[in-house]
């Protein structure tokens, strides 16, 4: 009997665990938002899963979360009927149902000035009524498991700066609340370096607006910071930068060089237009110096010289920008060309100069041992020829030391203006020799005479000194002699007088 008995309990049993299996437990979890900033609204829902043979009529649970960071704004059930009076979520729902609901709908908003950490939004001691097929209610309490809690991370919304720098220097009165500031840099200052430093950690900058360098046009430059929490917000920190402005705004030409000198033009202050007769001209080269080192110059020249207008322009541009242009032009020429001179001059000599003579010599003259002085005037119009002096070889300028002497040189080169470089077939030079003076002075004889006459005169007095002195010596001999004679006259002439004799005379002198 008793064996029967077991096998009886054990077939129940197995014809209830079927059913048992069937009716599983409701299931609750909570969803919603897991990053928010201070001040935001964040929402959550609360979700039952139920079998279907299993109806939720009810629902119960303790709602946990951090009042210091979270403010309680709504419970907004979804179909369900909320009771009141009660703290806790309580919710019913006439009939009941099955499946997956939302019964409800959570609305908090996140504190202000609520620092960075992350919190809870817990469902704790939740509590089922469920429905079963035949109306037949049962209470389920449901284990706390981690679909019954949502981690809410609080991320800052500092978007401040603790420091900014230009150019490795804190930027004047810097504080973290003022957001705008004005510099001034000098006229020189190109580029500057923009390094600053968020308050947050995990505050980074807009692409293109953080730490960087900058290229500064003159005048004013707005240099922005855009610094961007970790909740997105951003925060402008705007740098008005005048850079001055002290560039030059000369864009006069000095000098323009023309066929490395050998056409030479006078430039005037105000002038701009010049107009130049060459002759038989095949090539330009032209350099232009500014008077402005920093000033910028393009030359534009033809590809072909021709007969007749070749125009060259030379643009200017100031270190400020503003330009100026130069034109030149060229009238070219190939008429014949006399490039013989008119006249020579040169100071303190009378060379009796004739053009077709072309070699003179002047005797040199230490009064000229700087460099003679010449002036030149060609036979025809100096817009068509030119000229250049040479000393012993090497073309006379403003820095060439002359120290003249016997056997230098000069030539003087006449040229039409416009020939190639090189080209001396049309040139006529013209040769100044410094020679030595072989002629006899008539100043230097007479100097000689004077100099023989004087040592004649010195030579005699100097004779007659020494006769004189011998006679004087003559003269004090016989003197002495003389005076010796007449000592011993005199002395031959005292009487003695004895012992006796003084004794009484000076008795009679003491009376």
């Amino acid at each position: 009997m008793k064996k029967k008995g077991i096998l009886l309990l054990i077939v129940g049993l197995l014809i209830l665990i079927p059913s048992i299996v069937l009716a599983a437990q409701p299931t609750v979890e909570i969803s919603g938002v897991t990053n928010a900033k201070p001040g935001d609204t964040v929402a959550y829902d609360i979700k039952i899963n139920s079998s279907s043979d299993s109806r939720a009529s009810k629902f119960e649970a303790n709602l946990e979360y951090d009042q210091n960071i979270l403010e309680l704004r709504s419970v907004t059930a979804k179909s369900w009927t909320k009771e009141s009076g009660s703290s806790n979520l309580n919710f019913s729902y006439e009939g009941g149902i099955s499946g997956s609901s939302t019964i409800a709908t959570i609305t908090f908003k996140v504190k202000d000035n609520v620092p960075k950490q992350t919190t809870n939004i817990s469902l704790k001691d939740i509590r089922i009524t469920t429905l079963d097929e035949d109306d037949s209610s049962s209470i389920v309490t449901i284990s706390e498991n981690a679909s019954h809690k949502v981690s809410l991370a609080i991320k800052s919304t500092d978007n401040s700066l603790k420091d900014l720098q230009v150019d490795g220097e804190t930027v004047e009165e810097f504080k973290s609340d003022t957001y705008e500031y004005e510099l001034l840099v000098s006229s020189d200052t190109d580029e500057i370096e923009i390094k600053a430093t968020p308050n947050n950690a995990n505050a980074t900058f807009e692409e293109s607006f953080g730490n960087r360098k900058v290229k500064l046009d003159y005048g004013e430059n707005e240099v922005l910071v855009k610094v961007k929490a970790e909740s997105g917000e951003i925060q402008v920190y705007k740098l008005m930068i005048t850079r001055e402005d002290d560039r030059n705004t000369n864009n006069d030409l000095k000098e323009i060089i023309i066929n490395s000198g050998r056409i030479k033009l006078e430039l005037s202050k105000n002038k701009v237009n010049y107009t130049i007769k060459t002759y038989k001209l095949k090539e330009l080269e032209i350099d232009a110096v500014p008077v402005d080192e920093k000033a910028e110059v393009e030359i534009e020249i033809p590809e072909e010289i021709i007969v007749g207008d070749n125009i060259v322009t030379i643009t200017v541009t100031s270190e400020m920008g503003e330009e100026k242009v130069y034109t030149l032009t060229f009238q070219n020429s190939e008429d014949e060309l006399d490039t013989k001179l008119k006249n020579l001059y040169i100071k303190g000599y009378d060379i009796d100069f004739d053009k077709n003579t072309m070699v003179y010599q002047v005797v040199y003259d230490k009064k000229y041992k700087d460099g003679l002085d010449f002036s030149i005037v060609t036979a025809t119009n100096e817009d068509l020829v030119g000229y250049t002096i040479y000393y012993n070889g090497e073309e006379v300028t403003e820095d060439t030391k002359i120290s003249l002497k016997a056997g230098d040189k000069y030539e003087i080169r006449v040229y039409p203006l416009g020939m190639e470089e090189g080209d001396n077939s049309e040139t006529t030079i013209y040769t100044i020799e410094v020679i030595k003076d072989k002629r006899v002075s008539f100043f230097l004889i007479l100097e000689i005479l004077i100099a023989l006459v004087l040592f004649v005169l010195i030579i005699i007095q100097v004779v007659k000194r020494n006769k004189k002195r011998k006679n004087d010596a003559n003269t004090e001999t016989k003197k002495e002699v003389v005076s010796q004679e007449k000592l011993k006259e005199e002395v031959n002439k005292t009487k003695v007088i004895d012992t006796d004799e003084l004794n009484k005379i000076n008795e009679l002198d003491k009376e």
